[in-house]
């Protein structure tokens, strides 16, 4: 702060101890109160202490989350297993478990998936995943 306003990069400062080295630089002024140290603790960042990226959650929530998405992933594949016995498409769900822990996981990520059921019941069940899912992305980036 002496060197700033040594330097005129500064015009004025406060709460200047004085030393012999300053006399120099600066004019002091007279005492108006006498000059005290104090030592200022502050708390450590969050980053420091905990992960802030499972914060915003509880433990029990977390854990929910797991469950919705497991169960998700069960209903997607009952219904892609009777989608296949109606019809087939390249681009619809075969009917294995991989295809549907595939879209369930894209839909986690928020990436999409080129393979998608194709009658009501699984575009239902597709909806209110990424439905819930976009909730539950506005609550956790809100939190941080």
């Amino acid at each position: 702060m002496i060197d700033d306003i040594n330097s005129d990069r500064a015009t004025m400062a406060t709460n200047c101890i004085m030393f012999k080295d300053r006399l120099d630089v600066v004019a002091y002024t007279d005492m108006v109160v006498p000059v005290r140290m104090r030592f200022i603790f502050r708390q450590p960042p969050l980053t420091y202490t905990s992960n802030i990226f499972s914060l915003p959650f509880t433990t029990s929530v977390w854990v929910a989350i797991v469950v919705c998405s497991a169960a998700t992933t069960l209903a997607l594949f009952f219904t892609s297993m009777w989608e296949v016995r109606i019809e087939r498409n390249p681009t619809q769900l075969d009917g294995s478990i991989s295809d549907a822990l595939l879209l369930t996981l894209s839909a986690v990520a928020q990436q999409g998936c080129f393979i998608e059921p194709r009658r009501a019941p699984g575009r239902i069940i597709e909806w209110f995943l990424f439905l819930a899912l976009m909730a539950l992305y506005a609550a956790y980036s809100a939190n941080i």
